[in-house]
């Protein structure tokens, strides 16, 4: 299960509410994922469980893999296919919840690419994202994506904003 928070609520009833949150839960039997918002109420139960967009096929590619702009409008979230002959490519999909709530962007991923974080920016038309190699630990890199771009290759529609050969961390 994958949790993103989003302030306000996603729309409906929730008076009782000051933040929404967006989960992702998947069934590995069948390797189905459904995203759902959700509430609080003031005693902290969860409120007005409602699915989002279609079912998706796959499984999130990590635990930091679902974003939502502050607003909820736009849900970035990666996954990962199941299908043997997908060859463990990752898949970065964009939902524009303004719309039909369907999905709106694809792009994928390199085959023996891991997907790390997303994090979309405030208004939620940009989508930064990690990627490494997962034979190297310690390298990776940080890419900036137009969410409004083409749908496609994720390198091609995106640019580089860190690279490093050893640890990212300070």
């Amino acid at each position: 299960l994958a949790v993103a928070a989003a302030a306000p609520a996603l729309g409906g009833n929730r008076a009782a509410t000051t933040t929404s949150y967006v989960a992702a839960a998947t069934n590995m039997k069948s390797c189905v994922t459904r995203l759902y918002s959700f509430g609080l109420s003031a005693s902290g139960q969860p409120v007005e469980l409602t699915p989002m967009g279609p079912v998706i096929d796959g499984a999130p590619a990590s635990g930091n893999s679902l974003t939502a702009t502050e607003n909820g409008r736009t849900v970035a979230f990666g996954m990962t296919p199941c299908a043997a002959n997908d060859h463990g490519k990752a898949i970065i999909q964009t939902i524009g919840l303004m719309t039909d709530g369907g999905i709106t962007r694809q792009w994928t991923l390199p085959a023996q690419t891991f997907l790390g974080s997303l994090s979309l920016n405030v208004p939620g038309n940009e989508l930064a994202y990690v990627t490494r190699n997962p034979f190297e630990s310690t390298s990776g890199t940080v890419r900036i994506l137009s969410t409004s771009g083409p749908s496609g290759p994720a390198y091609a529609h995106s640019r580089v904003l860190l690279a490093s050969r050893g640890s990212m961390v300070p």
